[in-house]
């Protein structure tokens, strides 16, 4: 079973768009992707946590790339 980070670096390693193939892949319905974002967002305000989480963004991004194949600024 996935847990809501799981989906949120998903997400934002790809692109909203594709909340519901995200979902699928998980076998989790695309509303439960935006809940599972939005329960990691609100945690971001941890720094600890949002520290990690944004090193295994950037580590996702540096092996698949940016969202849209966009590089990060």
């Amino acid at each position: 079973m996935p847990c809501p980070a799981d989906l949120h670096l998903c997400l934002q390693c790809r692109a909203a768009d594709f909340a519901h193939d995200i979902g699928y892949a998980f076998g989790r319905d695309r509303t439960t992707v935006s809940h599972a974002c939005n329960v990691v967002e609100d945690r971001r305000d941890d720094p600890a946590f949002d520290d990690f989480v944004a090193s295994v963004e950037r580590v996702l991004t540096s092996v698949f790339g940016a969202p849209g194949g966009r590089e990060h600024e």
